[in-house]
């Protein structure tokens, strides 16, 4: 949702603000919004949302539109911005540990999103995904010097099937080291990295 700033002309000052933002700030501050820190959002969605932040930009007369958000998020992804999202329009966009940085330096006041933290900020699938891992034997090991591990063990860590696809295993993942950071679980963070790097080698 954006919010308006505490002043006598809040609507104008907040407009202006939104205005000075490129394309792709604006699709990362709506992935924001839709708490695309810790779960992957459908291009469709962030489009939306883009539209209803910038309508100027992101639609035609008065319909929102899906192309001139695909090429935000993709510009958001390359590093010359610090690739501040991942995924792509077949599994979903995603903030990185990047994106949620400027979106909580940048966008305070402006837009409502993942601001919030600490474990009550995270929605109860999370919570429950979050806290099986910590009682995993992966994490006691990990915690203990760690070993090599195999694609199957964290799938099972993840309580995928053992044959779960790697890109599944890795997107599911990716959400959840976002969901630690809003927690404030840094082991946990630290853990779920680890494991994202060793499924990715």
């Amino acid at each position: 949702m954006v919010r308006a700033l505490d002043c006598p002309r809040s609507g104008v000052a907040m407009e202006n603000t939104l205005d000075r933002l490129s394309n792709w700030q604006i699709a990362v501050a709506a992935l924001y919004a839709l708490r695309g820190a810790t779960s992957r959002q459908e291009g469709e969605e962030v489009a939306l949302k883009c539209f209803e932040i910038a309508p100027r930009r992101f639609g035609w007369r008065s319909y929102p539109q899906l192309e001139p958000a695909r090429v935000a998020l993709r510009d958001a992804k390359k590093e010359k911005h610090g690739a501040f999202v991942t995924g792509d329009d077949a599994s979903g966009w995603l903030l990185t540990r990047e994106g949620l940085s400027w979106c909580e330096s940048s966008l305070d006041g402006l837009i409502e999103g993942n601001g919030d933290r600490g474990w009550s900020a995270l929605r109860a699938p999370e919570v429950r995904a979050l806290r099986h891992i910590g009682r995993h034997r992966l994490f006691s090991e990990w915690q203990s010097g760690g070993r090599d591990i195999a694609l199957y063990e964290v799938a099972d860590a993840l309580r995928f099937t053992a044959d779960a696809p790697a890109a599944a295993v890795r997107h599911r993942l990716e959400e959840l080291v976002g969901a630690s950071r809003i927690a404030g679980a840094n082991d946990m963070e630290e853990f779920l990295e680890w494991l994202r790097l060793e499924v990715a080698s």
